[in-house]
């Protein structure tokens, strides 16, 4: 069962559960919710952007996009996570892309990311609530080892992320508006050149034709 908000209040007292950035608003009656860090990086940019900086930020219909939490986290042994995304956002087509559980013993900020699912573009601000997470207290302290994660220990996002989302240049419903109206300029040229043609060939090229025919009919009767 997840953690109530007394209980969580409880067990950061205790030192079960460390939330760094923590704001009393953000605990809920069984969870707590995360905000958007910075930086941000969007598909097919080679830089992040500073979201702090920008305030917010524009998500285009069809892209991806990848930011880390404002809050870090530090779960003890005796602590995990379940994530959830919240329905302000899924309401408005943006899908988070995360994994769903947050093991106990984690350390650091959580690497999250997104696809704007819907037609339109969907802006983020700096701390918006992005999902919430519920914190369950496990019967038995976890044994296993976690692997060490120092990019989201220092809040940086990873290279190989970085990297990755370099290549990405999804089309979006703007690139694919303009393609089609593209398309649709390229077609009324055409048809108009048709246009232009067939009314050639009505005024020029038939009646030289029929000219041509006529002097051919009229050479055969008189030879």
């Amino acid at each position: 069962m997840p953690m109530t908000d007394s209980e969580i209040t409880q067990a950061i007292k205790a030192g079960d559960l460390v939330i760094e950035n923590m704001v009393e608003n953000c605990i809920e009656p069984a969870s707590y919710d995360l905000r958007i860090g910075d930086p941000i990086l969007k598909g097919g940019d080679a830089c992040p952007l500073s979201l702090k900086e920008q305030g917010s930020v524009a998500i285009r219909a069809g892209e991806f996009f990848t930011f880390r939490t404002h809050e870090k986290l530090h779960l003890t042994k005796i602590v995990s996570g379940h994530l959830g995304a919240k329905s302000y956002f899924i309401q408005r087509g943006l899908m988070l892309l995360v994994g769903q559980h947050v093991d106990p013993g984690f350390e650091g900020y959580l690497l999250m990311g997104g696809y704007n699912a819907s037609p339109r573009d969907v802006v983020i601000r700096y701390l918006d609530k992005i999902c919430n997470v519920e914190f369950h207290r496990l019967f038995q302290p976890a044994t296993k080892q976690l692997r060490e994660f120092p990019e989201l220990q220092s809040g940086d996002l990873p290279r190989d992320i970085r990297d990755y989302f370099i290549g990405i240049e999804p089309l979006t419903i703007y690139k694919l508006s303009e393609s089609m109206s593209s398309l649709a300029q390229n077609v009324s040229t055409m048809s108009r050149e048709v246009g232009t043609l067939s009314k050639i060939m009505w005024r020029f090229l038939v009646p030289l034709l029929t000219a041509t025919f006529i002097g051919v009919v009229v050479k055969l009767f008189l030879s």
